[in-house]
């Protein structure tokens, strides 16, 4: 199985990753999942705010 997928790292504060940890957890679903998700989200917010102009 070939992952053509590229890897991102980030440092953060222990306290954010635990919040960020039970949220996933919450939500059902991995903390790379969440977090791709939130990215993912603000770059469809972006999108939209420059198509407006």
């Amino acid at each position: 199985m070939n992952d053509e997928r590229k890897i991102i790292s980030i440092r953060v504060e222990p306290e954010l990753h635990k919040q960020l940890k039970m949220i996933a957890v919450l939500e059902s679903t991995t903390l790379q999942d969440y977090i791709v998700g939130l990215i993912k989200q603000d770059m469809e917010h972006y999108e939209k705010r420059i198509k407006k102009g």
